[in-house]
């Protein structure tokens, strides 16, 4: 431990090698842990090949219910079209400013986030 000649209050510093070990022991719990999550998944994908069917464990859709409201026609393909033109199109009608308004994220991060899925 450092003490600052300003003040009284500790200072800790890292050397380098403590640093570096720090980092090491960090990387191999992270490593452990994608093993175990690897190893998980495995024996989960294992187990429902060898003992049963998928549809077993989830069933069958049951279909429209009696008495129940029909599903609302939605135009999806509209939808998407309008919002390319509003906020992706080379003349978009609305600027990045309304776009973080609306989205509560910048008009960029959304599209590197997009860019990487």
């Amino acid at each position: 431990m450092d003490h600052s000649e300003d003040n009284d209050t500790p200072v800790d510093v890292l050397t380098q090698e403590e640093f570096t070990q720090i980092i090491i022991r960090r990387q191999k719990l992270a490593s452990s842990a994608n093993i175990r999550r690897t190893m998980l998944l495995e024996s989960a994908t294992l187990m429902l090949d060898n003992d049963t069917r998928y549809d077993d464990l989830f069933g069958k859709h049951g279909g429209s219910k009696p008495g129940k409201k029909p599903n609302i026609p939605r135009n999806f393909e509209a939808a998407y079209q309008q919002l390319y033109q509003h906020y992706f199109s080379d003349t978009p009608l609305y600027d990045s400013r309304l776009f973080r308004r609306r989205f509560r994220m910048l008009k960029e991060l959304f599209l590197k986030i997009t860019d990487s899925v």
